[in-house]
């Protein structure tokens, strides 16, 4: 490695970012940000992409969820049933659109929703299922779809991590009524805000347009905001760990609100988000631009998943198990482990920066979980998989070199305990 090489290893920090789509960047500052042809141009090829009749295109991810939900009928039935260790993105989209969140708890080697449990949450209440494919990971989606069907409830997938992921050789995605991906900073393909839904229900598609329809864009500042995170990263990151001048970079960036966190307090507390928006024509760009990269994107994932399942082998590690019948896309490589806060700050150490994520049966950190309907031990799978997980990085600018790093590190921890 280079005495002047400053830039971390990381799981986040802007991971999907590439030259092409800094120039890109720079050349939106000069066309339009708001309306303009790419948005149509995305939604007819996420349509074409998923063979699906309809795709609605929003600000982010979580807006689509939202819409998703106003869209099911109002007759009374007021639960919606997801897994423990999620986001509050979840529990936050269904309180606002007048549900209440019913948690079920997950698998402790795929991370997924335990189909074998859901049904002892069912009632006459239930309204849907949602079915989260963690990390990319496929979730038993056959199993869950029989179960919606005999109890005639409807199955929305949330496909934030699993842009590209099969199963049994259909996409996820495609299964349930409606499907919402997102296109967040660390996801799958990122502009770092931006999300879709899929459906191919036409009663779900007529009131998901109106309510789309109703939304504005978001104002300019947002989008130059959105626009100006990769820009920063990427002159921040190669001198990260020069005199630490790039962390600083970041942190005074976020400070003076040129660029944004992923959760702000409003939201960690509960409260309704307000910036509701139609996606904009500059992150359709960015968007179209990496959608073009994901069969790449997610080969290199797929090709570091493996190598990590070759190379750490280790009693105190226990590693993620994938569905035979599926192709996941691997957002991160996630592993258990007693030693998981040990180890971030031994990486850490070693210019590795890796991720918590979900820290509890609900992420972020620091937030209070009865604010979101959960409370502690109603899913204890959960809450030990948030104690113990830490995910490695698999995103496209991770080198061979780099992967070997991460091993690396990880056997040379154990080595010195």
């Amino acid at each position: 490695m280079s005495l002047f090489n400053f830039k971390p290893v990381s799981t986040a920090l802007s991971p999907n970012t590439e030259k092409d789509d800094i120039w890109l960047i720079l050349k939106l500052f000069f066309k339009k940000w708001k309306h303009g042809p790419a948005i149509l141009d995305l939604e007819n090829k996420f349509k074409e992409y998923f063979k699906t009749k309809y795709a609605f295109s929003f600000s982010s991810g979580r807006v689509g969820f939202y819409a998703i939900l106003r869209s099911l009928p109002k007759d009374g039935r007021n639960e919606i049933i997801t897994q423990a260790y999620t986001t509050i993105a979840l529990p936050n989209a269904i309180k606002w659109a007048g549900f209440e969140p019913v948690y079920v708890d997950i698998k402790e080697n795929t991370y997924n929703i335990d189909p074998d449990k859901i049904e002892n949450k069912i009632n006459t209440r239930t309204k849907a299922v949602i079915v989260q494919h963690t990390f990319g990971s496929p979730a038993e989606i056959d199993k869950i779809l029989a179960i919606c069907k005999k109890h005639k409830i409807f199955l929305i997938e949330d496909s934030a991590h699993s842009l590209g992921a099969k199963y049994n050789s259909k996409k996820i995605g495609t299964f349930g009524d409606a499907a919402f991906f997102s296109f967040g900073r660390d996801k799958i393909i990122s502009s770092v805000n931006g999300g879709m839904v899929i459906t191919s229900n036409e009663d779900i598609a007529k009131k998901i347009n109106k309510y789309r329809d109703n939304l504005s864009f978001p104002p300019k500042f947002w989008i130059f905001q959105r626009l100006m995170h990769p820009l920063i990263f990427a002159i921040a990151l190669p001198l990260y760990y020069c005199f630490n001048i790039g962390q600083i970079k970041i942190y005074m960036s976020q400070k003076i609100g040129i660029i944004t966190r992923a959760y702000n307090n409003k939201e960690k507390r509960g409260i309704e988000s307000k910036e509701n928006y139609k996606l904009p024509n500059a992150l359709a760009i960015l968007v179209l631009n990496q959608f073009a990269k994901i069969e790449r994107f997610n080969g290199h994932r797929r090709k570091l998943m493996k190598f990590y399942d070759k190379n750490i082998n280790n009693n105190s590690i226990v590693k993620p198990e994938f569905l035979k019948n599926t192709i996941p896309t691997p957002l991160y490589y996630t592993i258990l482990t007693q030693k998981r806060d040990l180890i971030l700050k031994y990486a850490k150490d070693a210019h590795i920066i890796l991720g918590n994520w979900f820290p509890d049966a609900l992420g972020p950190e620091n937030i209070d979980l009865n604010t979101f309907g959960y409370k502690k031990g109603d899913c204890p799978i959960a809450e030990k998989v948030g104690s113990q997980s830490l995910n490695l990085p698999t995103n496209i600018k991770m080198s061979g070199e780099d992967v070997k790093k991460v091993v690396k590190m990880i056997k040379n921890f154990f080595k010195q305990k």
